[in-house]
């Protein structure tokens, strides 16, 4: 029986950003992950990172929406993400990443980005 992948799983936060945390086995949902992703959502506010584990691979993708947020109307999010192979392989660096204040997200946004993660996955497997 193979092991499972290790890979970098963060959301937010200055390591996630550098990648510079250790890669955990990919559990859960994710157990038989055969890829890494790192996730870039750039907002007007700051950027957020998410790195996980993924069942699909995925090349270099980045879509760019305008979205109604209640509050918050006419956010563009540019959403960026990208799979790779290997255990620990989602561990580089995001570059150009500034400081990231997250308290200056509203939830629903970041909810809306990790969203927005799975549902370009699903389209991807499909």
């Amino acid at each position: 029986m193979a092991l499972a992948l290790r890979c970098v799983q963060c959301q937010l936060g200055r390591h996630c950003e550098k990648g510079d945390i250790p890669a955990t086995l990919c559990h859960g949902n994710h157990a038989s992950a055969k890829h890494c992703v790192t996730s870039v959502g750039n907002l007007a506010t700051g950027r957020l990172v998410i790195r996980d584990c993924l069942s699909v691979s995925i090349e270099y993708v980045c879509s760019s929406e305008t979205i109604d947020f209640p509050g918050e109307p006419n956010i563009t999010l540019q959403l960026c993400f990208t799979t790779c192979d290997g255990d620990g392989c989602n561990n580089k660096p995001v570059d150009d990443i500034g400081n990231v204040a997250a308290a200056t997200v509203a939830p629903g946004l970041w909810l809306l980005f990790l969203a927005a993660v799975a549902a370009a996955a699903a389209a991807a497997g499909n």
